[in-house]
């Protein structure tokens, strides 16, 4: 079936966490497996995600301080 928008589905969904690991323990407790760290160098973040099916959940989480990632600093600052 195609949809009106075209939108037929989600990649994954991402969340700015503030301490990463300690986000992947949380998820891990709750009984989810994780990834080990993916490193996005050259914008100053990292993630671990959650597998499923045909998607996945990011826990995202700022590593280096840079220009790319200054409103998720913010952002992250204000509110987890």
């Amino acid at each position: 079936m195609t949809s009106p928008t075209g939108i037929t589905g989600v990649d994954h969904a991402a969340i700015l966490v503030a301490d990463l690991a300690k986000a992947k323990a949380t998820y891990r407790r709750l009984g989810f497996r994780t990834t080990p760290i993916g490193r996005h160098n050259s914008v100053g973040t990292a993630n671990h995600c959650v597998m499923f099916d045909e998607d996945f959940f990011e826990m995202l989480g700022i590593v280096t301080p840079t220009s790319f990632n200054k409103q998720w600093a913010e952002a992250i600052a204000e509110r987890e």
